[in-house]
């Protein structure tokens, strides 16, 4: 009985040197794998942020910029057409729609500065230089309405007019930003990509190249000892007394290639 436990031992041995080596193997392979699979999933998440920050912000601060700046224009076009309006009611539309649109000017300006990360300086100045074509604005409508068109002009023109068009280049400078971060959000995006795809690519001739290296050390070592074996177990059994086994090594196959011998 101790010598069947003693053999039963042993042979768990055994069985743990090939598992060892079996696991070795799998588990480089799977790590590889694994390598492959965090590579992948890494350049996916930095690509997603970027849409995601493009869809969030870039997309509707670009928008907004040039809303804005449409509704500048649309304010000194509606102010200008009711100067020149003869008909009291259609210059009182004018005037109106000068009024929402400014109205309206005023507050995606508002929701701008909440969503960007433009240069904090020019966004102040620029919501300043709305905040003083307010009040001038609504002088220059005030003096329309009663009849005074020609101080009404010369406000626009030495007041108005100026303020609007630096507060439009401040505008223009700002859409540039977001321009330029819109095309370093692509830029990033497809850096990611490429940095992704180089991993993955190399990842995998590493993981062909480390499957190679596994087969070639498991045929060396099981397959070469067991055919050798089974040439000379051949050769014994068609009575070949003279048969025999090179193979040496410390494990089981090594083991059994001395049983042979023996």
């Amino acid at each position: 009985r101790r010598n069947g436990r003693k053999t039963k031992v042993r042979m768990d041995m055994k069985n743990l040197r090939i598992n060892e080596k079996l696991m070795l193997s799998f588990g480089l392979v799977l790590i590889m794998l694994l390598i492959s699979a965090g590579a992948a999933i890494f350049s996916m998440n930095k690509i997603g942020e970027q849409v995601d920050q493009y869809a969030e912000r870039t997309v509707p601060n670009t928008s907004s910029v040039w809303n804005i700046r449409r509704d500048m224009v649309s304010v000194e076009r509606n102010l200008v057409m009711a100067m020149m309006e003869d008909d009291e009611s259609k210059r009182n539309d004018n005037l109106d729609k000068a009024e929402e649109d400014s109205a309206r000017l005023v507050s995606t300006m508002e929701t701008f500065s909440l969503n960007t990360r433009t240069d904090k300086e020019i966004l102040t100045k620029a919501s300043s230089n709305f905040e003083i074509l307010g009040p001038i604005r609504r002088q220059i409508s005030d003096l329309i309405k009663s009849g005074e068109r020609e101080k009404a002009y010369e406000l626009f023109d030495t007041e108005y007019l100026p303020l609007f068009e630096k507060t439009n280049e401040m505008l223009v400078e700002i859409s540039g930003q977001q321009m330029e971060r819109a095309e370093i959000q692509n830029d990033t995006a497809h850096k990611a990509m490429s940095n992704g795809r180089i991993i993955l690519i190399s990842t995998v001739i590493v993981a062909f190249i480390v499957v190679l290296i596994v087969m070639a050390a498991l045929r060396k070592a099981i397959l070469t000892p067991v055919d050798e074996i089974r040439i000379a177990a051949q050769a014994i059994a068609d009575g070949d007394l003279s048969a025999s086994i090179a193979y040496e090594s410390s494990d089981e196959f090594g083991e059994l290639s001395d049983s042979v011998r023996r």
